[in-house]
């Protein structure tokens, strides 16, 4: 169900950025990697906040990751 809805999501003309974080920790602290759709994903986990953050500035910057899909891990 998930992939069909990540192609539904990419095959549209919407702006859109689909995040895949690794499995969430509750760590206080801010520190990840990015990969994108085709590349092998790097580590395992990622903090809360660390996602978080991410989020934080696409919206100051909205223009960063459009139509991207995007992996989060430490």
């Amino acid at each position: 169900m998930h992939q069909r809805l990540v192609k539904v999501i990419e095959s549209s003309d919407f702006d859109y950025t689909i995040i895949r974080p690794g499995s969430l920790i509750n760590a206080d602290k801010i520190a990840y990697s990015i990969t994108h759709r085709d590349e092998p994903f790097k580590g395992l986990f990622v903090s809360r906040k660390s996602v978080a953050d991410f989020v934080v500035n696409i919206i100051k910057s909205p223009n960063s990751y459009i139509q991207e899909n995007i992996g989060l891990a430490e």
